[in-house]
C-alpha cells in the first residue's frame, strides 16, 4: 500500500513541481514523507530560496489524533508558521493545532482572512434574501456489487 502511495504522490507531483519551478523561477524538489531522516536530508540539502514539499499528512495517524510529539517534530524546521487552510482550521490537527503550540510566529493567510472577512460580512449585514447551510453532513452511499 505504501509503494501504491508513493507512486501516486511521485506522478501527481511530477507536473505541480515543474509547473511551480518555472512560474517561480525556483528549485524544487519533494519527498514523500513529512518527518524523519528523509526529509531532515532534503532539507539540509537545500540552498536559499529552494523549496521542498513535502507527503500527505493525512497518510499519518499522529495528524488527526493531534499527537505532541508529532506536532513538535513537524515545527522543527519551521520560521513562521502561516495557516491559510480555512476548510480544515476547525479540525483538531497535528499540523494545525499542535504544530502552532511549538513555533514562535503564527500567522493567518490571505484566503484564510479572506474567509473570515466574507463571514463576518455575512453573519453582521447579510444581503437578503440571505441562505444559510449549517453543519452539512457528508453522505456516504454503499454500493453492493
Amino acid at each position: 500500500m505504501l509503494n501504491f502511495f508513493a507512486y501516486l504522490f511521485t506522478e501527481s507531483c511530477c507536473f505541480l513541481i515543474d509547473c511551480l519551478s518555472q512560474h517561480l523561477d525556483k528549485k524544487i524538489s519533494a519527498v514523500n514523507s513529512v518527518i524523519g531522516p528523509a526529509v531532515k536530508k532534503e532539507i539540509e540539502g537545500l540552498s536559499n530560496g529552494e523549496i521542498l514539499l513535502l507527503g500527505n499528512l493525512k497518510l499519518y495517524k499522529e495528524e488527526v489524533a493531534n499527537d505532541k510529539d508529532f506536532a513538535k517534530e513537524l515545527s522543527e524546521n519551521i520560521d513562521i508558521l502561516v495557516n491559510d487552510a480555512f476548510s480544515i482550521s476547525h479540525r483538531m490537527l497535528a499540523s494545525t493545532v499542535g504544530i502552532a503550540c511549538f513555533t514562535r510566529a503564527r500567522l493567518a493567510g490571505f484566503q484564510l482572512e479572506r474567509e473570515l472577512l466574507f463571514l463576518t460580512k455575512a453573519i453582521s449585514s447579510p444581503e437578503l434574501p440571505f441562505i444559510a447551510v449549517v453543519c452539512p453532513i457528508l453522505i456516504f452511499i454503499s454500493q453492493e456489487r
